[in-house]
């Protein structure tokens, strides 16, 4: 029996994604678009995402419910400080990351005048590698840095993590390993309560070693040989951070530049830490103090955030073709 090519009529909706680009037909062959499922990635007249959203919102004519919109209104009364932090190669320097944001600071140890080198700006425009993953949009919960100043660093969000180049004071940034649940870039998390979310991390003065913090625990581990070394609660280990705000549930972390010295973060509060590995001996050098308006004068504009996530925009380059674009905003696996 002779089988022939059968035609159907083609279902004309057209998926808009990153690599979508229907500005390259001719008028006469314009594609006409129903129900487009939109990205995260504005126009050409950079036109905001969410703004797209509401027009086909208002096109399809979806009603806000009343609880709905309540829910809208009040995320954006939501007070955010600083969610995780790591500590650049750069002399004095740091990362501090909240909700979708960023900015690099010099934080000049041991004084108030802590001064902002960059941002704020959102995270995939500072760093392009990271555009169209959970980590620019959802935003970074803990990061560290590594030691041997090749400007590489961990970062997490939920349950996934990467190890990226940051490039300092550029944007060629580099993702180097991941994006990948935690557990498997750490299995050793495996049946813990760090393989889902991390609260904070900072490294250790001991190489390759960082601490990283969840709940009322923290697991020091040896991130290049993938080695857990010990999860202990945290007043345990740092005996200095009982009764305090911190000996549970901590925001954000990094080490300073001055050997066995780090800034822990929980809302608007620090404290310095100095810490001694394989020993109790740790103390809180000083703090608990506020961050603003006091302490860090330069982020009295800047802190606290209100709900940033929202809505942003991105302004650096078209990316090009990616045929894991699906598998990276999936977080490394399907």
């Amino acid at each position: 029996m002779l089988r022939f090519t059968r035609w159907t009529r083609a279902n004309n909706i057209s998926h808009i994604n990153r690599n979508s680009n229907p500005q390259s037909h001719h008028q006469q062959r314009e594609i006409r678009i129903q129900r487009p499922a939109v990205s995260y990635y504005p126009d050409n007249n950079n036109n905001r995402w969410s703004k797209m959203l509401e027009r086909q919102r208002a096109k399809r004519k979806v009603p806000v419910s009343k609880a709905e919109q309540d829910r809208m209104d009040e995320m954006l009364t939501i007070e955010s400080y600083i969610d995780s932090a790591f500590r650049s190669t750069r002399t004095n320097e740091v990362y501090l990351f909240f909700q979708n944001e960023y900015l690099v600071l010099n934080y000049t140890p041991g004084t108030t005048n802590a001064r902002v080198v960059d941002g704020p700006l959102n995270i995939p425009n500072g760093f392009h590698s990271l555009f169209g993953t959970k980590f620019a949009y959802h935003g970074i919960d803990a990061a560290f840095g590594c030691h041997g100043g090749h400007d590489e660093a961990f970062i997490f969000s939920g349950d996934t993590c990467a190890k990226i180049n940051y490039a300092p004071g550029t944007t060629n940034d580099k993702i180097l390993e991941g994006p990948e649940l935690i557990d498997k870039m750490f299995p050793f998390f495996k049946g813990t309560q760090f393989k889902s979310m991390v609260d904070a991390a900072f490294e250790s003065s001991v190489p390759n070693q960082v601490y990283i913090f969840k709940g009322g625990e923290y697991a020091l581990v040896d991130y290049i040989q993938r080695k857990l070394i010990d999860i202990r609660p945290i007043v345990d280990g740092f005996n200095c951070l009982q009764n305090t705000i911190f000996d549970s549930d901590i925001g954000a972390a990094f080490a300073s530049h001055n050997s066995q010295e780090a800034y822990l973060f929980k809302g608007n509060s620090y404290v310095i830490l100095h810490f001694t590995p394989g020993q109790t001996k740790d103390y809180i050098i000083s703090g608990p103090k506020e961050i603003v308006p006091k302490n860090w004068p330069s982020l009295v504009n800047i802190l606290p955030r209100y709900n940033a996530g929202i809505e942003m925009e991105y302004t650096g380059p078209l990316p090009d073709f990616d045929p894991n674009f699906v598998y990276r905003v999936c977080g490394g696996y399907y």
